[in-house]
């Protein structure tokens, strides 16, 4: 070891600095653009449908697009509301305009039918057509709803009931008949009952064509919008590289191999600077919601980070298309063999507090409370063909456009996509990015 290393590694040469003052003075003449994510939540639907019966009763669908691309997500918005300035009841009448499962607006557990049946389904059909095309559904719950009181211009309901098997008849609720969620897929009749967030977790990935969205409620209302899936594709690039006001690049790469049958992914934190570039541990990685919870971004980006020096960037894949918008609501492929995440760390050892970058680098050095702890290169990269399940099967990727996103500790997030042909062959770069 040379006497300058020893140096390095006994005393931080950033001890002194005010975080992010270095990089801003030193980066000032470099235009950096911002890529902290502050919201995943998503767009508020902007085509609507709805219907008003003379009871008084309102039934809206909306959606956020009349035309995607192959892989994109649809948002939909469903609701039932009393218009009428009084309490409105309403007797059940299980006179749906079309079959299909209901969609879940109050409980999880099909604990009582539900008023509303909603489904997804290729080809352009009419509400008419629907009530012909639509196969008969399953219907389910343990109690029996009697009637329906709506609150005055309100979407707020309680529920009569009685519980099949002790034949007591209670008040349920109040419940709001109103839901949000988005999907990449269709579902017929068969969709399992569970809330609207949860769909993307159950469809038939969308294939290019039309769609039609339908929403109809047990007093006989019905409503249908149009939703066409396009094939199309633009030139998109296979790298990406994102400054920040660290004076940091975040940098992701994507490459299929020679046979086209696997790919390869590679993230990477450089220091854009000419000179040392002191930065302080960040603490705002992407937040994601895959089932209904919130996930820290480096569970999600780095879930091996645990089990080596933790890197400060990280990526992943997800099945679909997903940008800035949405990416929180994505559920990433398992990407290494869930024993592989099993690993024995150090207790006890202090929290990172600074790195110190080299210039034009991505070799750095870690300092835990201005102690040294640590040399690293800012670099994560894999190749693979597929990907692994809950279950430790590897199963190879489907056909259909897949989405890698790239993240670090600052907030920073870039995307990638590529697409998976019929035979299986990878394909990324000039030859696909989701068409718009």
């Amino acid at each position: 070891m040379t006497a300058s290393e020893n140096q390095s590694q006994s005393s931080n040469p950033c001890s002194n600095f005010t975080s992010g003052a270095q990089s801003q003075s030193q980066a000032s003449s470099t235009s950096y653009v911002s890529n902290t994510i502050t919201s995943v939540l998503p767009p508020e639907p902007e085509i609507n449908a709805s219907t008003t019966s003379s009871s008084g009763i309102e039934l809206t669908e909306s959606v956020n697009a009349t035309t995607i691309g192959l892989g994109e997500r649809l948002f939909v918005n469903m609701s039932i509301a009393n218009v009428l300035p009084k309490v409105n009841v309403l007797n059940a009448s299980e006179s749906f305009p079309f079959s299909s499962d209901e969609i879940d607006f109050t409980t999880p557990d099909c604990f009582y039918p539900e008023p509303a049946d909603f489904v997804i389904i290729p080809g352009n059909y009419t509400l008419q057509q629907l009530a012909l095309v639509a196969p008969p559904a399953g219907t389910c719950g343990s109690t029996s709803a009697n009637s329906f009181s709506f609150q005055p211009n309100s979407d707020i309901v309680t529920i009569n009931g009685t519980f099949l098997l002790t034949q007591v008849t209670q008040i349920y609720g109040p419940y709001h008949l109103d839901i949000n969620g988005s999907t990449v897929g269709s579902f017929g009749p068969d969709f399992p009952f569970v809330p609207l967030e949860s769909f993307s977790d159950y469809p038939t990935p969308f294939s290019p064509g039309i769609y039609t969205v339908a929403l109809g409620d047990e007093w006989g209302q019905g409503v249908v919008l149009h939703v066409t899936v396009l094939n199309g594709t633009t030139s998109g690039p296979s790298s990406v590289s994102l400054a920040d006001e660290n004076g940091l690049n975040l940098d992701l790469d994507i490459e299929p191999n020679s046979s086209g049958q696997s790919i390869s992914i590679a993230v990477q934190g450089v220091n854009r600077l000419d000179s040392l570039n002191c930065v302080s541990k960040g603490g705002d990685w992407p937040t994601f919601y895959p089932h209904g919870y919130t996930v820290s971004g480096d569970q999600v980006l780095n879930p091996v980070g645990g089990c080596s020096i933790p890197e400060p960037v990280g990526f992943a894949i997800f099945s679909g298309y997903y940008d800035s918008g949405d990416f929180g609501f994505g559920n990433d492929l398992g990407l290494f063999k869930p024993e592989q995440l099993l690993c024995i760390t150090t207790s006890g050892a202090p929290p990172t507090t600074s790195y110190a970058f080299q210039p034009q680098s991505d070799n750095m050095t870690i300092y835990a409370n201005n102690q040294f702890a640590g040399k690293d290169t800012v670099v994560l990269s894999l190749s693979t063909g597929g990907y692994w399940t809950e279950n430790s099967v590897f199963e190879k990727f489907s056909p259909g456009l897949y989405t890698v996103m790239g993240g670090d500790e600052w907030g920073d997030v870039a995307f990638l996509y590529f697409l998976v042909s019929s035979n299986g062959t990878i394909s990324a770069g000039d030859s696909i990015v989701a068409a718009k």
